[in-house]
C-alpha cells in the first residue's frame, strides 16, 4: 500500500471522505450481526477484502502478543524514548520531518524512517481517532520491522472498524473511529455504482482503482 502512494499511484483527491457518504452506509450497519443491510442483502466485510483492498496481512494472528512480550522488558521506544503515553499523528509528522531533513547530509536512519511512515499511515488511515493518535503499543509494534508483516493487520483494523462503530453517535461521523473509508472502499468493490479509474481497472492494492469523491450522494441504495 506505501508504493501505492510512493509511486504517485494514488492522488490525494481519491482519497476524500464524504460525510454524508459515510452516514448513509452507517444507516444500513447493524451492530449486532456486523453486517451492512441493503433490503434483503447483506454485505460483510471479511479480512479477505480487506486485504484485496489495502494490501495487508492476513496471516499471524500472535505475532503481536509476542512482539508485546520482547517489548515488554524495556517499554522504551527507539524514537520517542520512555513516553508511554499515545502518540499524536503530529508527532510523528514532526519526527518524520526531522529524520527526512538528515538524508541530504547521509545522517538520516532508514529502519527510523521506515517505521514512522507505518506510523503516520496507521494513524491518519485505518487506525483513525478524534484526537489523530495511536497507542504506545503500536508505536513499540511499528518499531520491529522484522515481525511487522506477520501481524494479521486485516483483521485488527476490522476489528477496529467495529469497535468505532459501536461507540459512533448518529449524525457526527467526524467522531468515528477506525478505517473511515474502509465502507466506502468495499461498497465501491462490492457493487457497480460507480466505475473504476480509466487506466486503473487491474491495478493492485485494489483501492488504488476507486475514487471516495461523492460515491452515493445522489444515489438511490
Amino acid at each position: 500500500m506505501i508504493n501505492a502512494f510512493r509511486t504517485r499511484s494514488i492522488v490525494a483527491d481519491q482519497v476524500n471522505r464524504f460525510k454524508l457518504d459515510i452516514e448513509i452506509l452507517l444507516r444500513h450497519y447493524c451492530k449486532e450481526t456486523k453486517k451492512f443491510m441493503f433490503g434483503e442483502k447483506e454485505m460483510e466485510i471479511k479480512e479477505e477484502y480487506v486485504h484485496l483492498l489495502f494490501g495487508l496481512t492476513k496471516e499471524g494472528e500472535n505475532e503481536e502478543e509476542k512482539i508485546s512480550r520482547r517489548k515488554k522488558s524495556s517499554q522504551q521506544s527507539t524514537i520517542f524514548g520512555k513516553t508511554k503515553g499515545s502518540i499524536f499523528r503530529k508527532m510523528i509528522h514532526d519526527k518524520l520531518t526531522e529524520e527526512l531533513n538528515k538524508i541530504k547530509n547521509k545522517e538520516a536512519e532508514p529502519r527510523k524512517i521506515a517505521s514512522l511512515i507505518i506510523m503516520f499511515l496507521l494513524a491518519t488511515f485505518f487506525f483513525c481517532t478524534s484526537g489523530s493518535q495511536i497507542e504506545w503499543q503500536m508505536v513499540l509494534t511499528c518499531e520491529d520491522l522484522e515481525a511487522i508483516n506477520k501481524i494479521n493487520w486485516s483483521r485488527k483494523v476490522i476489528e477496529a472498524f467495529h469497535e468505532g462503530v459501536k461507540k459512533h453517535v448518529k449524525g457526527k461521523p467526524k467522531g468515528l473511529n477506525g478505517c473511515v473509508v474502509l465502507p466506502l472502499y468495499y461498497f465501491l468493490e462490492r457493487t457497480k455504482i460507480k466505475e473504476r479509474i480509466q487506466k486503473k481497472q487491474a491495478a493492485m492494492p485494489r483501492f488504488v482503482r476507486f475514487s471516495t469523491n461523492g460515491i452515493i450522494y445522489g444515489a438511490t441504495i
